[in-house]
């Protein structure tokens, strides 16, 4: 039993460790988007656009990455999200080094938000192989931890952003996709449980359009969440648009990103997973 719970104890440390990456990435990424982009000269329909862009390109390359995830036996979950978090590393390279023009940085957007956004499900999964096989990981707590990395590191980088500029996104960026594929690869796999060739043996992952034929009800569910979600990526994505509107700045932003990170916390940290 005590040997179950130091199990658990360091299973939670260290994929709380992945989550804290994963959403100071989702920090850098998503909620200073438009403060990047705009320090590159885009104007707020270009930013609209190359966002609306990645998300549908999102949309397309989830579906094909998750099925791959589950099917191939080449690859462990680990590798393929340390694998996304290489191009998203390779990505905010060339963000640093190519020159600030606004088809060229929103190609390279576009592939580092795609990376980046196909790595939730997989995160996600890497902790539930472990609870699947009755390792007592904490998914929430870990979780929780992580929106604390993010409500800390929006706080940060708004003071870096409004005294250096959008341009220091980038290298926070690639230092911390640099240690979240150290942490990733380093991950314990979870114990394959025995199978004795039965029905469960036999099953494999569907693909999307057969997963949508079979579950309608749940796909109408889904929909209903993006509705929810529309309105709540129109203010992250134009935040600073709003919040300079008003008087504010780039730090304003960091706070108000970092209130509303802090008040998850309490949900996330107590659900029962």
């Amino acid at each position: 039993m005590r040997d179950l719970q130091r199990l658990g104890r360091r299973l939670t440390a260290s994929y709380a460790l992945i989550q804290r990456i994963f959403n100071m990435a989702y920090c850098c990424i998503m909620a200073f988007a438009a403060v990047f982009l705009l320090s590159r000269g885009f104007s707020n329909a270009e930013v609209g656009l190359t966002l609306t862009i990645a998300g549908g390109l999102t949309l397309i390359s989830q579906p094909i990455i998750a099925p791959f995830a589950d099917r191939t036996r080449r690859l462990t979950l680990g590798q393929i999200v340390a694998g996304l978090l290489l191009v998203c590393l390779l990505a905010g390279l060339l963000l640093m080094v190519t020159p600030a023009l606004v088809l060229s940085t929103a190609l390279v957007y576009i592939l580092l938000f795609c990376a980046f956004s196909c790595q939730g499900s997989l995160v996600t999964s890497l902790a539930m192989e472990h609870v699947n096989v009755g390792a007592p990981l904490s998914f929430s707590l870990a979780r929780g931890i992580g929106s604390f990395a993010f409500a800390v590191l929006a706080l940060v980088l708004g003071n870096l952003t409004n005294r250096y500029g959008g341009g220091i996104v980038a290298p926070v960026g690639v230092g911390i996709s640099l240690l979240g594929i150290f942490l990733v690869v380093t991950f314990p796999r979870a114990a394959q449980p025995a199978t004795g060739g039965g029905e469960a043996a036999k099953e494999q992952a569907v693909g999307f359009g057969e997963f949508v034929r079979q579950n309608p009800r749940f796909m109408a569910l889904i929909g209903s969440i993006a509705l929810l979600y529309f309105s709540h990526v129109l203010i992250n994505t134009y935040a600073i648009q709003i919040i300079t509107h008003v008087g504010g700045s780039s730090a304003d932003l960091g706070i108000a990103t970092a209130i509303g990170s802090f008040l998850e916390l309490p949900a996330m940290a107590l659900f029962p997973c």
